[in-house]
């Protein structure tokens, strides 16, 4: 039998060897040699992309991992969905999950490829974003109101562009729309940034987007309204569009990051706790530039992102069964 003593010196002795040990989680993560990529369901330039390239430089340099941005968009964000759906769960796919593909696609679409609550594992709520309704600077109206006026004197004649049927810019038109008693043509696009290149060119008329305030100032398009509960401190002079007519009217965008079904715990923890880390410190705020001050940024734990996503599914639900929009 050992004396006390030696078991004292064995114990401390283990306790020493396992200090040693590099630590579990981000020190593993990503293995050494492994490269991560983020799948983002969008083309370069939108917000979307902003927010995939601003995680994906804040976790290479606080996990000193190599992180890379992979382009996927089309197909109202399937496509990149579906090859989430399909990775390997080991934490080197991720994904910039969104309103328009974990919560609208499953209300509006019979044969996704995916199952929102099944197919993945939901990280972190990453950004949350009031959207605007913006027009090319010479439409003849400014305000929600004229807009309103316009569209019921010539039904049909205005065009409004969304990154793809089904997507929340879409929705949160046609559901002004309904709510305005007006109508409008749809121009789908492929993403949110050549649409928003089209309204600025004055191709089409307005859309809802995020990420607007440095082409607003620099008067490349007007914003008619912002579908907040109040008005946003970065811009106090443009209306809600709850205070301009259609009371109530609160429509906004939010996106977080997902990993595939089964990706081990742990791995989906650090990823989760890496995002709040680098919310709490400012720097995911500073590398969003401007578009950082137009959003909040909750960075929540992976419960509650996926409480989210089924309250969210439900609520999306309603809004596409009053509109009665179809895949």
């Amino acid at each position: 039998m050992m004396s006390c003593g030696k078991v004292i010196v064995a114990c401390l002795a283990l306790a020493i060897v396992l200090l040693q040990q590099p630590a579990s989680h981000a020190s593993s993560y990503p293995p050494p040699g492994k490269t991560v990529t983020i799948l983002v369901p969008y083309p370069a330039g939108g917000s979307g992309d902003i927010l995939g390239r601003a995680i994906g430089e804040v976790l290479a340099r606080q996990l000193s991992g190599t992180f890379i941005i992979q382009n996927l968009a089309g197909g109202s964000q399937t496509i990149a969905s579906q090859r989430l759906a399909r990775a390997t769960p080991d934490g080197l796919t991720l994904m910039i999950g969104t309103v328009t593909n974990l919560a609208i696609n499953p209300t509006m679409k019979t044969k996704l490829g995916y199952d929102p609550l099944k197919d993945f594992d939901p990280v972190s709520l990453t950004m949350v974003a009031p959207q605007y309704l913006i027009a090319s600077p010479n439409f003849p109206a400014s305000t929600i109101g004229e807009l309103i006026v316009a569209s019921k004197k010539s039904p049909g004649k205005f065009t409004y562009g969304s990154p793809g049927p089904g997507t929340s810019p879409h929705v949160a038109a046609e559901l002004m729309a309904h709510r305005a008693g007006i109508s409008m043509r749809h121009v789908p696009y492929t993403g949110a940034a050549p649409a928003f290149r089209d309204v600025m060119a004055g191709h089409i008329d307005m859309m809802f987007t995020t990420s607007v305030m440095s082409s607003v100032k620099a008067g490349q398009v007007k914003a008619l309204g912002v579908a907040g509960g109040s008005r946003m401190p970065i811009a106090p002079e443009i209306p809600t569009i709850g205070e301009s007519g259609l009371p109530g009217f609160e429509q906004s965008v939010w996106m977080g990051v997902i990993a595939p079904a089964g990706t081990p715990a742990e791995i989906v923890r650090t990823i989760s706790e890496e995002i709040r880390k680098a919310t709490q410190s400012g720097a995911l705020r500073e590398r969003l530039g401007a578009f950082g001050d137009e959003v909040e940024l909750p960075a929540s734990s992976p419960q509650e992102f996926r409480a989210f996503i089924v309250r969210e599914i439900a609520k999306w639900k309603e809004t596409v069964d009053l509109l009665g929009l179809s895949p």
